[in-house]
């Protein structure tokens, strides 16, 4: 009699459990944000944002998106970047400024989904103090319940990525 009772209480755990996976499917109809649009910076301190407020895009930049990829338009360093993730997970090649005057570096990222946030992983190699430090950052991408588009960096080293949170506002 225990052992069916046993039998009976596991059974009843792994169904319980299983009922709270979300299915496949289920995962599939969580609402993604469309950023496409013009922002403008707002330093309006965030709450519970992490590090200190940024501007990880600049002043302002415009956001195009379809159902493959992510295009942003950045103006920077006198300059518009054009910055185009894959929204499938698949490498983005894309060329970033590294200064006034300096070459642009390439760098590969990767972007996917994590339910309504955009993830961007990059790893890139930088010179500190003459010595070559792999760099990598992880960049979340949402619109939270008041309409504002939050991006909040982390990653590693530390002494090279501060963790910070930036937040623009859609233009009118």
């Amino acid at each position: 009699m225990r052992f069916t009772t046993l039998v009976l209480a596991l059974c009843l755990a792994a169904l319980q459990l299983n009922a709270q996976q979300p299915s496949p499917a289920d995962q599939k109809t969580v609402k993604r944000p469309d950023f496409s649009g013009t922002w403008n910076l707002d330093l309006t301190p965030v709450p519970g944002a992490k590090g200190s407020p940024g501007a990880m895009l600049g002043g302002g930049f415009v956001a195009k998106q379809d159902d493959k990829t992510l295009t942003l338009e950045i103006e920077a360093y006198g300059r518009t970047i054009v910055a185009t993730y894959n929204l499938d997970g698949s490498a983005s090649k894309l060329m970033s400024p590294t200064g006034p005057g300096q070459p642009d570096q390439e760098i590969i990222s990767y972007a996917t989904w994590e339910g309504d946030k955009l993830v961007v992983k990059t790893k890139t190699m930088e010179t500190v103090d003459g010595k070559q430090v792999e760099m990598a950052t992880r960049r979340a991408m949402w619109i939270d319940a008041r309409g504002v588009l939050l991006l909040e960096r982390t990653g590693t080293p530390a002494s090279l990525v501060q963790p910070s949170t930036s937040a623009y506002v859609r233009a009118k």
